[in-house]
């Protein structure tokens, strides 16, 4: 850009030329909008919720892996906030169809250098926050206790250097049109992000693999590993677009696409590490409720009805067979005058607490 002569309109000048020799689009383009927008932020704030709200109310109090959590969430959304911005400013679009004024503006460059350092404190605690977890789950297993400590040694380190490196960097480059890490130190801190992403999936795989859980539970885990695993192919698909990065192909787009797979990094870590928590709540609260006392007893005696017949219920009778429902429930003949009852609902034959009767 400084090679540009002097009086020539930015808003019209492309930060690099389209490969295929094509003009620049600056009405239309391509854009990575909608991906930045379809994100998960409504499921990672209800999952934190729910993990407070269940942590609070069954130990009355919350531990050190819940406020990483939540500070995790808080600056994920933040950075996230920041970014969309950008590309609602048309910032998330290939780089020869964005305009030097935009990258250039004042605007822009107060935005970019905090999103780089956000991202990398959102990554830090949910990360930790998942490795704390591990020390109160594990606490009895030496070996995991001590791997987990050092790798909250090693991240807080590693990440450490990495804030003073993006620092130093925005500094130097403040009068620049763009202000971005070096792009050797951003291949750095991939890879690390790739391999203590794979050292949390794997490491307590010995333990798990040792318990002996009914099916229920057997799949609620296999659940919770496997949006661990895409946590892991998101962050690999970030080092490959730092490695586009490197070589120089479509600064912009690529570096969007940092961003969106940095933000499903830190959503599904949080997703992951909100994963007892939510089956606490399920367990010890949700299935407490007459709400659901009134959805199981409404599911079986519906499929009761249903076998007994030769064809589909009638309106009218649907609608009875709800109303003798919820009216049973409001009279607590249904499991809802004790938890253990509530807690038994489903697991008999006929999947009921009451006979279904002759009609």
């Amino acid at each position: 850009m400084d090679s540009l002569p002097a009086g020539v309109d930015l808003s019209k000048v492309p930060i690099a030329p389209n490969p295929n020799g094509e003009p620049p689009n600056f009405i239309d383009p391509s854009s990575l909008l909608t991906a930045v927008e379809g994100v998960g932020i409504s499921l990672i704030v209800v999952s934190v919720s729910v993990r407070l709200f269940a942590n609070w109310r069954h130990t009355g109090r919350l531990r050190i892996d819940d406020y990483l959590c939540l500070l995790g969430e808080v600056i994920g959304i933040t950075n996230w906030a920041l970014n969309y911005s950008l590309a609602r400013d048309c910032a998330a679009k290939h780089t020869w169809d964005v305009p030097v004024s935009l990258i250039a503006s004042q605007s822009t460059l107060e935005r970019i250098g905090p999103t780089q350092v956000l991202g990398g404190l959102a990554l830090w605690a949910v990360r930790t926050a998942i490795l704390v977890l591990f020390i109160r789950i594990f606490h009895s297993i030496r070996w995991m206790r001590i791997t987990s400590y050092c790798l909250i040694v090693i991240t807080a380190l590693f990440y450490a250097s990495s804030l003073i490196v993006i620092v130093v960097s925005c500094v130097r480059r403040k009068d620049q049109a763009s202000q971005i890490i070096p792009p050797m130190e951003t291949l750095v801190i991939a890879a690390y992000g790739v391999l203590i992403d794979i050292t949390i999936f794997v490491l307590p795989l010995p333990s798990i693999s040792s318990l002996r859980l009914d099916a229920r539970k057997k799949i609620g885990i296999v659940v919770v590993f496997l949006v661990a695993f895409l946590t892991v192919i998101t962050s690999v698909a970030s080092f490959a677009f730092r490695v586009k990065l490197y070589l120089g192909n479509d600064l912009v787009w690529n570096g969007f696409n940092i961003v969106i797979t940095g933000f499903a990094e830190v959503f599904g870590a949080v997703i992951v590490s909100c994963a007892p928590a939510l089956s606490s709540f399920w367990n010890h609260f949700f299935t407490q409720t007459k709400f659901y006392a009134a959805l199981r007893c409404g599911f079986s005696r519906r499929k009761r009805i249903g076998a007994s017949e030769s064809g589909k219920p009638n309106a009218g009778a649907r609608r009875a067979m709800f109303q003798r429902t919820f009216r049973i429930v409001n009279e607590e003949s249904c499991g809802a005058s004790g938890a253990k009852d509530v807690d038994t609902l489903g697991d008999s034959d006929e999947g009921c607490c009451y006979p279904v009767d002759g009609d």
